[in-house]
């Protein structure tokens, strides 16, 4: 099943790229279903085996270390195993961990049940590792004039599965018990996969780079430095709420479902800012909307708590309009470091041509692991300096938002240091097609005249 440079990314037609970018979207939709669908019924059976917080806190996020750690060599060692291939088998392996997870209910004994939840649960993270490096490889090679866009798109898909996967698992939960809702999950994530191996075309990876040399190049150069920095911070700012913001929320006593639209309002405002953002970046650039959005995080961190030093009382209506400035801050920031990474790839003088395939993997490898540990530093850090008498909730919010604001400065001062644009303005497609064929037309005529007209 590995893929032979049979198609050209050229040859695709605008309305197969689009075929293609619905059925990633509804495989981000489904998977992202998966990875939330556990959050409203599991720590109660974990519980009644005898779980305690901090051995559930390290099922949660064996999920993202298992990511964090693979998705860096998915990458490097894609064009080997091929786009097609490790697409598919990601999906497998986590479609069939999803399954054996829903028959954990069945072991009785607490050690057995602890050792069988960490070890899937890390199955399912190596899935992730697989599927979405290969996705975004395979995404950013058939629509390379338009990355930001595409990668806006399937953020919507994310966030909406993000969203529906607790409340898609409590109802078929309700429904048919533990087992329901990963039966289901599993099989649509296994017919997603039996189409994706029927439908995409075999992309052409020619790569004359070396991979491994080009990934740890990237990690010597301070730009790449700095962005996946700042994507560990971006993704940490938003993470560190998932263990204490229940807790900061109980003074207004709010019922579960208002909880659950205030946490609803940040996810919403990212995915609907991220297309947005996406086409933007496409046509000005990256460094000025990632400024933008580590400002507004600082903002929106200040107000969340709200910060001590600021002396406003906590109230639902500042805490959901905090919220949507940082969804929106967040699609600002996160978006753009994609085709930031991958532009420093592309000019690292490892990448023997643009377009190399191996440029498309590394790049896609290093952003699914700095945004995997960013998923894993931020829990960490909201439930171990809240636990800490002298930083609750809204100092570390308050922090958290100087750091923001202090990476906002880093990039304004590396983006000055190169010597580059904050806006580069880019012709869209048509306007380049329009172009080349006024210049092919003119040619023609200039070749039909005679050379002494």
């Amino acid at each position: 099943m590995a893929d032979s440079p049979a198609v050209e990314t050229s040859s695709i037609s605008s309305r197969f790229r689009l075929t293609i970018i619905v059925l990633f979207s509804c495989q981000y939709f489904t998977t992202a279903c998966a990875y939330a669908v556990i959050a409203p019924f599991f720590p109660l059976v974990a519980t009644q085996r005898g779980i305690g917080h901090n051995e559930l806190g390290i099922i949660f996020a064996l999920y993202s270390i298992a990511k964090a750690v693979g998705s860096p060599i998915v990458g490097i060692f894609l064009s080997r195993l091929g786009v097609r291939y490790t697409l598919w088998a990601g999906l497998i392996i986590e479609s069939g961990s999803t399954i054996i997870f829903g028959f954990l209910p069945n072991i009785l004994d607490r050690s057995s049940f602890l050792a069988f939840s960490i070890l899937i649960r890390a199955v399912q993270g190596c899935g992730s590792a697989l599927y979405q490096t290969a996705g975004y490889s395979y995404i950013t090679a058939i629509c390379q004039d338009s990355v930001a866009t595409t990668l806006g798109i399937l953020e919507i898909s994310t966030s909406i599965g993000f969203m529906a996967g607790p409340l898609l698992g409590g109802v078929l939960y309700s429904v048919g018990g533990f087992k329901l809702p990963f039966i289901i999950l599993s099989g649509v994530m296994f017919v997603a996969s039996c189409i994706i191996v029927y439908i995409l075309p075999p992309i052409a990876s020619r790569s004359k780079s070396s991979s491994a040399k080009l990934m740890l190049n990237l990690m010597r150069i301070p730009r790449v430095v700095i962005i996946c920095i700042g994507l560990v911070l971006m993704i940490t700012c938003i993470t560190f709420m998932d263990p204490s913001f229940t807790l900061h929320l109980k003074p207004l006593h709010l019922s579960k479902p208002d909880i659950g639209l205030v946490f609803l309002a940040l996810a919403a405002a990212y995915g609907l800012f991220s297309p947005l953002v996406g086409y933007i970046c496409d046509r000005i650039g990256f460094r000025l909307l990632t400024v933008l959005g580590f400002l507004g995080a600082a903002i929106s961190l200040q107000f969340l708590g709200p910060a001590p030093y600021l002396h406003l009382p906590l109230t639902v209506a500042q805490t959901v309009l905090a919220g949507i400035g940082l969804g929106g801050s967040f699609s600002l920031a996160a978006i753009p470091s994609f085709p930031d990474i991958l532009e420093a790839a592309t000019n690292s003088p490892y990448c023997q041509e643009k377009g190399d395939f191996n440029t498309f993997s590394v790049t896609s490898g290093l952003f699914n692991g700095f945004i995997a540990l960013g998923q894993i530093v931020g829990p960490i850090a909201g439930g171990t300096f809240v636990k800490n008498p002298g930083i609750d909730f809204e100092w570390l919010s308050s922090i958290l938002g100087f750091l923001a604001l202090a990476q906002a400065v880093v990039i304004f001062i590396l983006t000055i240091w190169e010597g580059t644009s904050f806006l580069k303005i880019r012709s869209s497609q048509k306007d380049k097609q329009s172009d080349e064929t006024v210049n092919k037309d003119d040619d023609e005529a200039n070749e039909s005249k005679p050379l002494l007209a």
